[in-house]
């Protein structure tokens, strides 16, 4: 874009002209492909000539030579364009750069090969003719009988990452869409007659498939972590200072890349998906050695691997991870020079630009921005290739807006200074179109090509194109809720369950927007039906809200549904017929949670410590919802439990597994002038303890969803927990009316502190 206006004005003041393509609607030049030409170069000749038609009715006929006396459009890398273009550097665009040049007798449309020559037509097709390839079944193509080339081009543009990934269902299943959006990941399963993609075998979470558990684990436990002493290969990782377990991760690598007909472009060699780390003494030492990083142990293994598929496929590069426990970069250690480190951040807040982090170190929701950006500059110093998997999509409710669209260019702009030269930008690829889905991905296809452009003016032109005249109301829906994050310091991961942080008049301003938006189209069925997905979407986040919000948010009467059952047919309807792929089965609102689920009742005796029977209430054992049940939480029948119900927790991970909603309890605690409350659980333990009783036993936390942020913690010691029942205090809380916390209670991984952990009750004695 920016090329296209500097052009424009050098045109006002100059007015040269190089050729004319068509005049009136009548071809006055031709495209040559020559016979040397490869095949994504014959194709992106045709899509030249099928867009020129388009756009003027003309047929520019394509040849392998030039005719004399008229105009030529070159298409390709090929050596009658090497013969024009003189002693032109085409390594210099090594990595899908890009070549537009023209004089008075030719255009040249070329690039680095295999995809540059695509990518070149349809560049000038967007900054040139003002082409715009919206969606997979939406394009504005622009009506110009007359289509002249001006005189003196000479562009050249090579993106700074060499694979780049907007993972978004148009994308992964349209590869045509994906190749017209300049994206080539892994998932663009895009063929080799039009430019192939950067393959990554095997994605992610690699270990346990070069070297399987079931497979190796009978007659080699030491090459699996060892755990509390005990060797496992269940939901583990490998013991990485062993010298033959490397030789088998190794062994595995090469086999699987022989099997392949081609080899891909990059290899997964990465660690599972658990923090299960090996804890044996030559791991630890060898940790040590590197700077006390697990990531250090990983490319210990890792480098040894990487030597041995050099030797013998040395155009294919080895990735491996900068995730979880191993995002701090090592010390005494460096990837190989065909190693590439992948660093995720998951854990980030989405909703605040890394720079901006930066200038915030004494602001709370920033700091694992702020170690992240620590871990990035700590691995660009150690290597020039690596690879960020960001996240711009909300995995907890794929149907709600996930306002991080002006964070995505400053972000990317930030990778590429830190030497990324690969990026997975991890959307929805379930869904086609909710969330302005179809805005985020191709904002961020424009920013994988170019992290320079603007991106704000980039939205409002797709709004403008694909809405049409309700543009103006969606971008102030979007502004709105940017602001809201901004203005409420708002915690924005990838694990939004609702919109609990936008306030009632928020809300109330984004419906009478949608409702303009609504009106400005409401002569025109498609652009009406797009508005109308949005809103949907939209609105599934008023229908999570408390009942005191839905009520004055309906009386404020912007709502378009305010029967959850016609709303939840319509959705539904809607959903299935736009390609979406991600529902709730049973119901769109058979998980609601954000109420706090059902009413908490008084069932045992009223705590001492309250003053009266008002100024409290409990969280029983069967009051809890169990996650991972049966592996890590159950209920347990137990006669002296307040129920007769007990929740437990085994003693083998920190998972969450037992939790309850809080916010119907808080608000009415808060409602009834209500400050604080004193938080005490009543628990006991199965099993014998081993540990020393100073040793944590278990965590108590309360965490807030909406901000992604621990508001209460206590840790309850081995020792006060006993083998019959006993009420510990944990501490004090202060009451808000918060619409989104919950209770959680969860122990660590140890045999030591015996069996299982059985939680009675969690009470609360509120004060004024």
């Amino acid at each position: 874009m920016k090329l296209f206006i500097v052009l424009a004005v050098f045109c006002a003041c100059v007015c040269a002209w190089a050729g004319v393509i068509t005049e009136n609607g009548r071809a006055k030049a031709e495209i040559i492909c020559a016979s040397d030409a490869a095949e994504p170069e014959r194709n992106a000749a045709l899509e030249l000539q099928k867009y020129i038609r388009k756009i003027s009715g003309a047929a520019l006929p394509v040849t392998e030579t030039a005719s004399a006396g008229v105009y030529g459009i070159y298409v390709g890398q090929t050596e009658a364009v090497k013969g024009l273009t003189g002693g032109f550097d085409w390594q210099s665009l090594a990595g899908d750069g890009i070549l537009i040049r023209s004089d008075k007798n030719s255009l040249i449309l070329a690039g680095d090969r295999p995809r540059g020559a695509l990518y070149a037509v349809y560049a000038f097709l967007e900054d040139f003719l003002g082409v715009r390839f919206l969606t997979p079944s939406a394009e504005k193509v622009p009506e110009n009988k007359t289509i002249r080339v001006r005189d003196g081009i000479n562009y050249t543009h090579v993106p700074p990452f060499f694979s780049r990934e907007a993972f978004f269902k148009p994308y992964s299943a349209d590869p045509a869409f994906a190749v017209k959006r300049r994206v080539n990941g892994h998932f663009n399963d895009i063929d080799g007659s039009w430019g192939g993609h950067v393959s990554l075998l095997g994605w992610a979470h690699t270990f346990g498939w070069f070297v399987p558990g079931e497979k190796y684990f009978a007659a080699h436990p030491e090459w699996f972590s060892l755990i509390n002493g005990t060797r496992s290969a269940d939901n583990t990782q490998l013991c990485l200072s062993n010298d033959e377990c490397v030789k088998a991760l190794g062994d595995g690598v090469l086999e699987v890349l022989r099997k392949e007909k081609a080899p891909p472009a990059i290899i997964s060699v990465t660690q599972n998906d658990n923090g299960a780390y090996c804890q044996c003494e030559n791991c630890a030492a060898l940790a040590e050695k590197y700077g006390g990083t697990q990531s250090g142990l990983i490319l210990h293994a890792v480098n040894q691997v990487a030597d041995r598929v050099k030797e013998e496929f040395p155009e294919v590069k080895v990735e491996t991870f900068a995730y979880w426990y191993s995002v701090d970069a090592p010390k005494n250690i460096k990837p190989r020079d065909n190693v590439i480190v992948r660093l995720c951040n998951i854990r980030n807040n989405f909703g605040t630009p890394l720079y901006e982090s930066a200038k915030r170190p004494g602001d709370e929701n920033q700091q694992t921005n702020l170690s992240f950006v620590k871990s990035l500059k700590e691995w660009s110093r150690l290597t020039d290739n690596l690879f960020i998997w960001n996240y711009i999509v909300d995995f907890s409710n794929y149907y709600i807006i996930h306002p991080n669209f002006h964070c995505l260019k400053p972000d990317l702009k930030c990778f590429r200074e830190y030497h990324a030269k690969a990026i997975f930008e991890q959307g929805d690829n379930y869904n086609m179109t909710p969330c302005f889905n179809a805005l985020k991905g191709y904002l961020t296809s424009r920013l994988l090509w170019d992290p320079d452009i603007d991106d704000d003016a980039v939205i409002k032109e797709f709004l403008q194109d694909y809405y049409g005249a309700a543009a103006p109301y969606l971008y102030n829906v979007i502004d709105r809720c940017e602001k809201e994050v901004a203005k409420n310091d708002v915690y924005l991961s990838c694990y939004m369950p609702n919109l609990g942080w936008l306030p009632d008049e928020a809300y109330i301003y984004c419906f009478e927007n949608f409702n303009k938006a609504l009106a400005a189209v409401s002569g025109d069925d498609a652009l009406k039906e797009r508005v109308i997905g949005e809103l949907l979407s939209f609105q599934w986040g008023w229908y999570l809200l408390d009942e005191d919000s839905r009520e004055n948010i309906r009386a404020a009467g912007c709502l378009l549904w305010d029967d959850e059952k016609e709303y939840e047919r319509f959705f539904y309807k809607w959903a299935y017929g736009h390609g979406n792929g991600y529902m709730r089965e049973g119901g769109l609102f058979e998980h609601r949670d954000f109420d706090g689920g059902a009413e908490l009742q008084k069932r045992g005796s009223r705590p001492e410590e309250a003053a009266d029977d008002e100024g409290w209430f409990e969280v029983a054992g069967d009051d809890f919802e169990l996650f991972h049940q049966g592996r890590c939480s159950f209920l347990e029948d137990d006669p002296a439990a307040t129920t007769g119900k007990a929740a437990g927790l085994n003693y083998n991970s920190t998972e969450w597994a037992i939790q309850r909603r809080l916010s119907k309890a808080l608000k009415k605690a808060s409602d009834a002038g209500y400050k604080s409350a004193d938080i005490y659980i009543t628990l006991r333990r199965k099993g014998a303890l081993t540990a020393p009783a100073d040793a944590e036993g278990c965590n108590v936390l309360i965490f807030d969803t909406a901000a992604n942020t621990v508001r209460f913690s206590a840790a309850v010691k081995a020792g006060d927990i006993q083998n019959g029942y006993t009420t510990v205090k944990l501490g004090s809380y202060p009451i808000t009316k918060n619409r989104s916390v919950y209770l959680a209670v969860y122990p660590r991984p140890d045999s030591a502190l015996g069996e299982a952990l059985l939680t009675d009750r969690v009470y609360f004695v509120l004060k004024k």
